[in-house]
């Protein structure tokens, strides 16, 4: 049984990948004199460069390993639990990749989702170059 070929499964995981690192979570400003002084769209360009320099300062570094970690357990987990089905239906070999498939796939949805909140370290270094610059931050979405 084919479920996905393999080119097919690899341009699908890519266009949800797409589509969802647009939802990435950036800090407010509260619109304080500094903020009305040089206008939304130059406090934009302040934001967008305080989130590079965040970028650069690797704060996130170890978010990858925690992820590709949750991601390969949650494979095996499927794989197993798939193949525990697939005892008792009868297909065990299908049974386990469609399990492996289907924890694979929702560890990454979860990894998308999860991605766009950045860790607190990357949200304190953001916001205290923002206050350096003179704006308030009231949150993060």
């Amino acid at each position: 049984m084919k479920i996905f070929s393999g080119n097919k499964f690899i341009i699908l995981s890519l266009l949800m990948v797409f589509l969802f690192t647009g939802c990435a979570v950036r800090p407010v400003l509260y619109p304080n004199a500094h903020y009305k002084e040089v206008g939304k769209t130059q406090a934009e360009k302040d934001v967008d460069q305080a989130i590079k320099e965040a970028d650069n300062a690797d704060l996130n570094s170890g978010e990858f390993a925690k992820s590709a970690t949750r991601t390969a357990g949650a494979t095996a987990l499927g794989a197993g639990v798939g193949a525990a089905t697939g005892a008792i239906s009868g297909g065990v070999g299908v049974g386990s990749i469609a399990g492996a498939i289907a924890g694979f796939t929702s560890s990454i949805f979860w990894s998308i989702f999860s991605s766009g909140d950045p860790s607190p370290i990357y949200k304190n270094y953001v916001d205290i170059k923002l206050q350096e610059e003179g704006y308030q931050v009231v949150g993060w979405k």
